[in-house]
């Protein structure tokens, strides 16, 4: 599961490309190279008029259920194919699904005794999404991955096919009727 991210396109580039309004989203957002858990970071939200906007929300889950906000820096994965079923998520994916906009991730390998991270990425610096949920809190709003783009480590390295990680695929996500059949694993088409 993802736990570092990267996202170094400008602001603009993130709007055009996830045909996004600004939000709270800043014009002059610096680049993150190792974006982490419990940090305010850039997510693409669809409001029930189909406007999409991109806000800064905190990478972490708080279910419905707690009030234990701490419970949010050990949820900031799910799994695509359990997410309908966990009570941690149950709710959130149903109605409140994101993208998380990114350049690439990181993946750790283990050469001997030593862990090797790997940057993750498509070629020729293009963005991608990852899949996710948020959930809303009285004080804080926290939004978690789903982390359905890379289940199975490093594999492949093959070239993504021309708008891999356009704005066709992002829109059944955040569809609220057929997001379903999008959870299902895309590493081939990234690059280490």
């Amino acid at each position: 599961m993802c736990g570092r991210y990267a996202l170094y396109a400008p602001a603009s580039r993130v709007k055009d490309h996830f045909e996004a309004s600004t939000g709270e989203f800043p014009d002059d957002l610096s680049p993150r190279y190792n974006a982490a858990p419990m940090q305010w970071l850039s997510v693409v939200r669809q409001r029930q008029t189909g406007e999409r906007v991109v806000h800064l929300l905190r990478w972490g889950l708080v279910p419905s259920w707690s009030r234990d906000e701490s419970i949010a820096t050990k949820l900031i994965n799910a799994r695509g194919e359990t997410l309908a079923e966990k009570p941690s998520f149950r709710a959130a994916y149903k109605s409140r699904r994101c993208i998380v906009p990114a350049s690439g991730f990181y993946d750790w390998k283990r050469e001997g005794k030593k862990m090797q991270p790997y940057f993750i990425h498509p070629p020729a610096g293009e963005l991608f999404g990852f899949a996710g949920v948020t959930t809303h809190m009285t004080h804080s709003i926290y939004f978690q991955w789903v982390a359905v783009l890379l289940q199975q480590g490093l594999q492949n390295n093959l070239a993504p096919p021309k708008n891999a990680y356009g704005v066709r695929s992002v829109n059944p996500w955040l569809s609220p009727d057929s997001w379903l059949a999008l959870l299902q694993v895309h590493h081939q088409f990234l690059h280490r």
